[in-house]
């Protein structure tokens, strides 16, 4: 069984806990911008770091293997671990 929307959809979880973290922790969101920019860089390394091991199907893809979901996910999810603590 197929699902091509699926690594989008599982993305939508850490969006939503990110925007919620966002709005909640005003002193915080220089931080998190900051972070989550830098960690949303590092997904894009996943093709190099996973060539055989994780293939999934991309929704929005921008290379043969790379997609936006890999930025997404790296993106909000260290948005996320960097204000977890507080």
């Amino acid at each position: 069984m197929q699902f091509p929307y699926a690594y989008l959809v599982l993305n939508l979880p850490f969006v939503l806990l990110w925007l919620l973290l966002f709005l909640m922790l005003a002193r915080s969101r220089r931080e998190m911008l900051t972070i989550s920019a830098m960690c949303g860089l590092l997904g894009c390394i996943e093709p190099v770091i996973a060539q055989d091991y994780f293939v999934p199907e991309y929704t929005f893809p921008l290379l043969s293997r790379l997609g936006v979901e890999d930025f997404m996910f790296a993106f909000f999810s260290g948005g996320v671990a960097t204000v977890a603590g507080d």
